[in-house]
């Protein structure tokens, strides 16, 4: 944190400071002895769970941060705050709240601290209501936690179909939104943090279904759906497969999506079509990092157990392998499944840090 400058005021001194993105403001359970007002920037609050965190909210500027605890008879933080980008803060310390209230009168602190009292009710019975960003075993015991939730992950796609199809300005490429605007929706519909939606576009992304722009500052600016039905199929999927049991559900391993990838690719760049196409894997090994491991059956068999391609066959020619992919069922379900991979690998590398 660095100190920018300081100001006096009638209670005391007013210190700005700024935050990098990342950068911690204050962790649970620390004294407390001041609250911040962000001038520019954004800060988000999150608690500790398990080997992860839940989060809590995001803040912008002019909201103020850590008033609450100015309330309290031992003063602690009772949540964490980092920021979420570079962002300037205002820092008030308690002292100067005090002379404050002394000069506005007996009435108005009373009032004021029965307010605080109420609201600190109503938050303590909503922290009871959690997402299921974590998961508890025997006893209340957490098993696991995942930045990305299943419902969270199935909401954000459906609420970014349908502000793009009611909201979006037609482009060359598709459908654009302002960030604004879908993360409204989200937050204030379905509850889903901005921070959890920023970084699921950046995923999406990666599928070539949306293309983020950013502003000046870094932030997310605006959202380009480049293939609004493709969103939409990859939202059905997912939340199919959440109401089925683990046996039921599509599963294929990382190097299972890596091997079909490549497979499509092949089809793709051959110009090859049809409902069953079969596809020879030897070109596919020699070309890419895949010939510096033994295939085996196991690596499809995912999407054979799936139906998505056949088992493995050995052929006598110099090829040595192929395999039979059922095209159409594969397009239709790949791009969700390559999405769950990637936000398994995210909740697997964001597991018990602060996010």
């Amino acid at each position: 944190m660095r100190t920018m400058s300081e100001n006096e005021t009638g209670g005391g001194k007013i210190v700005f400071k700024e935050l990098a993105g990342g950068e911690a403001l204050f962790e649970e359970g620390d004294e407390a002895d001041r609250l911040y007002i962000i001038k520019e920037g954004q800060v988000r609050l999150f608690k500790p769970k398990g080997s992860g965190f839940i989060e809590l909210g995001t803040l912008r500027k002019g909201e103020v941060i850590g008033e609450m605890s100015y309330f309290e008879l031992s003063p602690k933080r009772n949540c964490s705050a980092a920021a979420v980008v570079t962002t300037q803060l205002a820092e008030i310390p308690f002292a100067s709240l005090d002379k404050m209230m002394r000069n506005q009168g007996p009435w108005v602190e009373t009032i004021i601290r029965t307010l605080v009292a109420r609201l600190k009710k109503a938050n303590d019975a909503l922290k009871r209501v959690e997402p299921d960003s974590v998961q508890y075993g025997k006893d209340g015991k957490v098993l696991t936690y995942r930045f990305f939730s299943t419902v969270e992950v199935v909401r954000t796609l459906t609420a970014l179909a349908l502000v793009a199809k009611a909201h979006g300005e037609g482009t060359a490429r598709g459908l654009a939104v302002p960030f604004g605007l879908l993360a409204h929706h989200l937050d204030g519909i379905f509850n889903v943090q901005d921070i959890k939606v920023k970084e699921l576009l950046v995923l999406l992304g990666k599928e070539g279904l949306v293309d983020v722009e950013m502003d000046d500052n870094g932030l997310f600016k605006r959202v380009e759906v480049l293939d609004l039905d493709g969103v939409r199929g990859v939202a059905e999927f997912i939340d199919s497969q959440r109401r089925l049991d683990d046996v039921r559900r599509t599963k294929l391993s990382p190097r299972c999506v890596a091997v079909l990838t490549e497979v499509l690719a092949a089809i793709k760049e051959e110009g090859r079509g049809g409902a069953k196409v079969r596809v020879d894997l030897g070109p596919i090994m020699q070309r890419t990092e895949m010939q510096l491991m033994k295939m085996e059956g196991a690596d499809l068999r995912g999407a054979v157990e799936a139906g998505l391609c056949s088992d493995l066959s050995i052929d006598r020619g110099e090829s040595g392998l192929s395999c039979v992919v059922h095209l159409d069922e594969l397009l239709g379900v790949f791009p969700a499944i390559r999405l769950l991979n990637l936000i398994d690998e995210a909740n697997a590398a964001k597991e018990g840090k602060h996010y």
